[in-house]
């Protein structure tokens, strides 16, 4: 009976240690041979969760979610003179930060938070990161937003978690959105 213990302890221990080593390990993703990402394994295609983003995978026993957004730039310059902002917001990475930014309860990023917004590169592409906890639908979020300028679209790489669990998907979080690499 003792020995069937020590077997069976040592099988889950095993089971358990080569189950954890793999649900991390990322995956290529290739959207619609735009950009790819490397994605945990553990992650599932979605495609319920918002119509207009191009990617978004989510864990939902981990409550782990990442999407993408494109917008042509072309499509950005056309909204900054059919608004008459020309002048006022630049059709490069700044100006579209703004725009982003300026449609508050739309997306993650809000006039507030332009401020805050730190200039980064991902895979060579000019990018502004912003990180940020808050209460989105009466929960509790910690979120990252990562504006790249791509060669003739912008994206919006978003990714979240349960504020309560920033720390252990903090690092998931940042190597998700460094990855991205436009085709």
């Amino acid at each position: 009976m003792k020995q069937k213990l020590i077997i069976l302890i040592s099988t889950l221990s095993l089971f358990a240690l080569l189950f954890s080593c793999n649900v991390s390990e990322p995956r290529e993703i290739v959207t619609n041979n735009k950009f790819k990402m490397q994605i945990p394994k553990f992650m599932r295609s979605q495609k319920n969760l918002n119509e207009e983003a191009s990617m978004v995978y989510a864990s939902g026993l981990r409550e782990l979610y990442v999407m993408v957004l494109d917008e042509p730039a072309e499509q950005i310059e056309q909204v900054i003179s059919e608004n008459d902002l020309d002048g006022l917001i630049d059709t490069d990475l700044d100006g579209f930060s703004q725009l982003i930014g300026s449609n508050e309860g739309e997306y993650f990023l809000t006039p507030t938070d332009l401020d805050k917004l730190k200039n980064a590169s991902i895979n060579g592409l000019k990018a502004r990161i912003f990180d940020n906890t808050r209460k989105i639908n009466g929960i509790n979020v910690y979120y990252k937003v990562a504006l790249i300028e791509g060669k003739n679209t912008y994206y919006q790489v978003i990714a979240w978690t349960l504020a309560g669990r920033e720390i252990k998907n903090g690092a998931l979080i940042d190597n998700i959105i460094n990855s991205f690499e436009e085709l």
